[in-house]
């Protein structure tokens, strides 16, 4: 059950699972490389992030019927182009420049929430935000797990083998899971316009932890930010 859902978000969400590939394929290139290269993979890789969101964006205005999809391709490729021109002229070495970019993911985040206003209501755009927020956490949560089950099995491997070879793949797996499981985990449970009729019912240990634990901690990150740009 679970992986047919994993592999339904590949029908429904094409163009932003091949962007999650992109920027899989950029972070590979900045792990292997140094230099320019280095360089120019970590800004592919953002660019294709910010892009991938901008699309959900533009798939979530689509679908529901408020714009068509010749309208939906075009604003995509001008906004993506648009963010990624920007990103590649920036130095990931400077803070001033990582915080930019900071600020810019949250801005493209910010226009995929609001995409569900789209749907015509304010209840059914709270729906959607709330079952959003909690696939997010749920992906987080298990990409970690994955991820952390992985390097422990890398581990092993290196002491009980005496396995010294691929030394970037830990690295490797991060990226895997934090990038591509983490993304397909995501687009899989997506609301869908049936779903946010309707108030979606949580475990109530993940809201008390979203609500007590998450909620102070992206408070006090968007404090951090707002200093220093001060």
């Amino acid at each position: 059950m679970m992986f047919s859902a994993l592999f339904s978000s590949v029908r429904q969400y094409p163009r932003e699972l091949i962007l999650a590939v992109v920027a899989m394929i950029g972070f590979f290139v900045q792990i292997e490389s140094v230099g320019p290269v280095e360089r120019l993979g970590l800004q592919i890789a953002l660019s294709a992030l910010l892009s991938m969101n901008l699309s959900l964006a533009a798939t979530v205005l689509t679908r529901s019927g408020k714009i068509n999809k010749v309208l939906s391709w075009g604003a995509w490729a001008v906004t993506s182009a648009a963010f990624s021109w920007y990103v590649l002229g920036l130095d990931f070495a400077r803070s001033a420049d990582a915080y930019s970019y900071a600020y810019l993911l949250c801005l493209v985040h910010l226009c995929v929430v609001l995409s569900w206003t789209s749907y015509g209501s304010v209840e059914r755009f709270w729906n959607a935000s709330i079952l959003m927020f909690h696939r997010i956490l749920y992906a987080v949560v298990f990409s970690s797990i994955l991820e952390l089950g992985l390097c422990l099995s890398i581990l092993a491997m290196r002491f009980l083998f005496c396995f010294d070879g691929l030394m970037h793949l830990q690295s490797y797996t991060a990226v895997l899971g934090f990038v591509g499981f983490n993304t397909m985990f995501f687009l899989s449970g997506m609301p869908t316009a049936e779903s946010v009729d309707h108030e979606p019912r949580l475990d109530p240990m993940t809201s008390i932890f979203s609500r007590y634990v998450l909620a102070p901690l992206v408070f006090l990150f968007i404090v951090i930010l707002w200093a220093y740009g001060v």
